[in-house]
């Protein structure tokens, strides 16, 4: 009997591909960008390119794939990052600083520890939020700027990075009162 094997750490989860249905398996993410996952009968793992991925759970944390993300050395077409909070058709990621300066999550030098945050609309690509006042205006006002009061108060500086929950939400809101706006 011949079994292949998946490096630790595997743990067990869900995983949902493009157009299918939510399954069950032991998951490892050890490639960026890609998930393999152990077959039902532990015999062999499929690899699945994070393309080919809607999302996995492991634990009580969900992992989506974020679209187009622009690096310092490029763009990602595809890389897994962790949900942190959803309001409407807009999604906060956190990623590793190492993935955003390099395209590369393995790089030494920067702890493994430290993450940027990141915003991916539904239907655009995904933003690094930027810490700089005139670069955080910039990356902010094309995705939430056509609801009048979030232009206001980011473009003032009285909503910062640290406010993004709060911009989501009631960007989320202004969305749900005035249906015919679309996210950019």
């Amino acid at each position: 009997m011949t079994y292949r094997y998946i490096p630790a750490p595997a743990t067990v989860g869900t995983y949902k591909i493009e157009g299918g249905a939510w399954q069950e398996g032991l998951l490892y993410v050890g490639v960026p960008g890609q998930l393999s996952v152990l077959s039902q009968d532990k015999k062999d793992t499929v690899t699945y390119q994070a393309k080919q991925v809607k999302a996995y759970v492991t634990g009580q944390d969900t992992f989506e794939v974020l679209r187009n993300l622009k690096v310092k050395k490029g763009n990602l077409e595809a890389v897994f990052a962790h949900r942190l909070y959803k309001y409407g058709q807009l999604t906060a990621f956190k990623v590793p600083r190492r993935l955003i300066l390099f395209g590369e999550p393995s790089v030494n030098g920067i702890p493994a520890s430290v993450f940027e945050l990141v915003v991916q609309s539904t239907t655009g690509d995904a933003v690094v939020v930027p810490i700089g006042r005139r670069a955080f205006i910039e990356a902010m006002l094309p995705l939430v700027g056509d609801c009048p009061e979030l232009a206001t108060q980011i473009s003032k500086g009285k909503l910062w990075r640290e406010d993004m929950r709060k911009i989501l939400r009631t960007y989320a809101y202004w969305q749900q009162a005035n249906p015919q706006s679309a996210v950019n």
